[in-house]
């Protein structure tokens, strides 16, 4: 069992620091669909917010996975039909891989079931594709200030789901972690980005990674959300 003593638990006026860098952050964002003139235009919008940088477009699944080895964007705009490899069996590869960004799906219609089910793949939220620039905005500022971007009906449907995870949840499962696994737990479930956990801990930020998947596979979790939740209700019970 993990020695609560010897955690890395991030102080306020550490915290605060931490927010006040989040709010001169410049956030790095990619755009993955299939549609080049959709890339396109998302791009340009993009390039006139002074919160938000392209990160780069990418016309497959294939492609932005590629490029996540390399280096790894704030936001991803995701495209939920794409030939091959549709966005939602993307955005599971990318939480089952620990990657440090937060998924939002396009959509070009409301598609509850698909986007429950991007959902639960791991996305944070999602985005009409028939929308104003000023939306996109809207859209990846909530998702920068910790929000995610969805109906109030998906958003009730979704709780549902996380509310059966908390009911699986139970002491065993986080006393399996070892102490640099539940360390991470903790410091994730208190918001902090890969990069600085890393830093904290002084271990590589591909170490951390490793870590999280050892961590989503025993708790049986897929995606940050569901391992925080766990962790949560398991200091309950």
């Amino acid at each position: 069992m993990a020695n609560k003593s010897h955690l890395l638990v991030p102080h306020s006026d550490e915290e605060e620091l931490l927010s006040q860098e989040q709010e001169k952050k410049i956030w790095t964002v990619a755009v993955v669909d299939d549609d080049s003139a959709f890339c396109s235009t998302v791009a340009m919008c993009i390039h006139t917010f002074e919160d938000f940088a392209l990160f780069g477009t990418y016309s497959s699944s294939a492609e932005i996975l590629v490029a996540l080895q390399h280096d790894t964007p704030d936001i991803i705009l995701m495209d939920i039909h794409m030939p091959i490899m549709s966005g939602i069996e993307c955005t599971e590869i990318i939480c089952r891989e620990g990657y440090d960004t937060t998924v939002i799906m396009l959509t070009s219609a409301h598609q509850e079931e698909l986007i429950f089910d991007a959902l639960k793949a791991g996305a944070k939220g999602y985005m009409s594709k028939m929308v104003l620039p000023a939306d996109i905005h809207k859209a990846l500022r909530e998702v920068a200030d910790g929000g995610s971007p969805m109906s109030a009906m998906i958003a009730r449907r979704f709780i549902n789901h996380i509310q059966a995870v908390w009911g699986k949840a139970n002491r065993a499962g986080v006393s399996s972690l070892t102490e640099q696994e539940h360390t991470i737990l903790v410091l994730m479930a208190k918001g902090l980005p890969y990069k600085t956990i890393s830093s904290r801990l002084n271990i590589s930020t591909l170490t951390v990674q490793k870590h999280v998947q050892h961590i989503y596979r025993k708790l049986d979790v897929n995606n940050k959300r569901d391992a925080i939740a766990y962790y949560m209700q398991s200091k309950k019970s």
